[in-house]
């Protein structure tokens, strides 16, 4: 998922399946991510990289349908609960 196009990741959480956030569909999916990308100050294509990242096989791996936290060193500014 990470690295396609905005349009393609607001598809995949604003519909069924293991990136779905609750009560988000994909207009406000795709608004969630352009609002993330404003608020860190950086363009969505550099907040795709970042979640890349933190994602990809082989990479981070933190954050997914199983997010691993004990690696995570966001624990203190995450809302995930675990």
């Amino acid at each position: 998922m990470i690295s396609d196009t905005p349009e393609n990741m607001s598809v995949k959480i604003g519909e069924k399946g293991s990136y779905k956030l609750k009560q988000i569909g994909i207009p406000l999916a795709l608004e969630y991510l352009k609002n993330i990308a404003k608020e860190i100050n950086c363009s969505i294509t550099y907040l795709d990289n970042i979640l890349w990242l933190f994602c990809a096989d082989g990479y981070g791996e933190i954050f997914g349908s199983k997010p691993n936290c004990n690696v995570c060193e966001l624990t203190s500014d995450c809302s995930y609960e675990k």
